[in-house]
């Protein structure tokens, strides 16, 4: 039960970072003024971009506790996964 729940999460993880990486690469280009507006939805970009930040801790937090736990069960279960 918990090894298939933990590779569900650890799929989900694994797409969250490869968000959470592109925008980042977004931030670096905003920050130089690339990409500066508004959204289809009304938010500016200055907002977008200010959301992510206040998340950003959160999330890399969450990441982490997904990797610890894996590396606990991978030791728990003689280096495998189910």
């Amino acid at each position: 039960m918990i090894g298939s729940l933990l590779l569900r999460l650890r799929a989900t993880a694994f797409k969250l970072e490869r968000v959470a990486f592109r925008l980042e690469r977004l931030q670096i280009r905003y920050d130089r003024g690339v990409g500066q507006g508004t959204l289809e939805d009304g938010t500016t970009t200055k907002e977008f971009f200010s959301q992510i930040e206040h998340e950003r801790k959160d999330v890399a937090h969450k990441l982490a506790i997904t990797r610890r736990l894996t590396r606990q069960y991978v030791k728990r279960n003689e280096g495998h996964l189910p």
